[in-house]
């Protein structure tokens, strides 16, 4: 694994932000790497999901969203705001849904679309 300092950066802002797409991250990195490549910025987010290092999260509008957890887990987002949360999902409601189904294996990965609670509460949402 290479760590540059690009690498470095990028990892802490991600860090800092926990979900973002590439672009985001970009903007965040530029502030303090100026004249970063939003390609440079591709290139690293690939080789560091390609190490296991990071995931990439599901996304309604089909722009990839970079996860700072790298393990299997849930996500909710907002259909309204795009706000994406980790969330856990009991070990009953993977049963369940396995059961149901009656093929294939249900596992943690799972994505779950609602309103937040933030958007929820907003008049006309």
């Amino acid at each position: 694994m290479r760590n540059t300092v690009q690498t470095t950066v990028l990892k802490e802002e991600l860090a800092k932000i926990g979900h973002a797409t590439n672009r985001e991250l970009w903007n965040a990195v530029a502030k303090r790497i100026p004249g970063i490549t939003l390609t440079s910025i591709h290139r690293i987010t690939q080789r560091l999901r390609s190490e296991g290092l990071i995931s990439c999260a599901p996304n309604l509008n089909g722009e990839g969203i970079i996860d700072i957890n790298p393990l299997p887990h849930a996500h909710f987002m907002c259909r309204l705001c795009g706000r994406l949360t980790d969330i856990e999902i009991g070990e009953s409601v993977i049963q369940s849904i396995h059961d149901q189904l009656r093929q294939g294996v249900v596992d943690e990965s799972l994505f779950i679309v609602g309103k937040c609670r933030s958007c929820a509460t907003e008049p006309n949402s």
